[in-house]
């Protein structure tokens, strides 16, 4: 068998590796490594995503004290939210706490429907939410067909005209052939200095509600911090 004659310094032709000429990655510029991108543009792309993501935390936090059928605070908000104005009360003002329920609305419930009652649980809360004017005060659905308003007042008295203009809110509402809307109202007006937690004021202003509703349906019935009569 004849063997191929290899030269001392060539390779054959048919076996030769061609060697490029190596460079290194420093000597002269090139593209941005994959899945990178130059910081002139990385900076606004990220900032764009992060005010993204902050919009979205801002929906996800709304709608976890928002509630869904009437769009006004939810139970969970209302706790938080009589706490800090019971320890934190606008200065020189108490705090007055309005509980109140919409009168036959079972009744609305059975001779109009479900979704007619939804619509006026709905109405109701944008009513009342219009009455109240300042930054801090708020009303939130606590249950069912019952409210709460939080709101500031420099006195009794001013408490319960606030109260009463939410009251005349609702009735302005008229509900077809169930007529106007009402509700009946339980109200506690707490002064500055008072230092009482959530709870208490809750039972006060449903203490007055309960009064309310056994003497007066759709009127109002006041206490104070110590649970007396106003």
């Amino acid at each position: 068998m004849r063997l191929a004659m290899i030269s001392s310094d060539k390779t054959p032709r048919a076996h030769r590796i061609p060697l490029r000429k190596r460079v290194s990655a420093s000597s002269q510029p090139g593209p941005s490594l994959p899945g990178r991108c130059p910081p002139a543009l990385c900076q606004p792309a990220l900032r764009r995503k992060l005010n993204e993501l902050e919009a979205e935390n801002r929906r996800l936090r709304r709608l976890v004290v928002t509630d869904d059928l009437t769009g006004i605070f939810n139970r969970r908000y209302f706790a938080r939210r009589l706490q800090e104005a019971l320890h934190a009360p606008q200065r020189g003002l108490g705090v007055a706490l309005c509980l109140f329920d919409l009168d036959d609305f079972k009744a609305i419930n059975d001779s109009l429907g479900h979704a007619a009652g939804d619509r006026l649980l709905h109405a109701v809360a944008q009513a009342v939410k219009l009455q109240l004017r300042r930054n801090d005060d708020c009303v939130c659905r606590v249950g069912g067909d019952e409210f709460a308003a939080i709101y500031s007042a420099d006195s009794p008295e001013k408490a319960l005209r606030q109260a009463e203009g939410l009251m005349a809110a609702i009735r302005q509402l008229n509900w077809g052939q169930a007529g106007p809307a009402s509700a009946t109202f339980g109200l506690v007006w707490l002064p500055p200095g008072v230092m009482v937690d959530w709870q208490h004021a809750y039972g006060r202003a449903d203490d007055a509600l309960y009064r309310a509703k056994h003497k007066d349906k759709g009127g109002i019935a006041q206490l104070d911090a110590a649970q007396q009569a106003i």
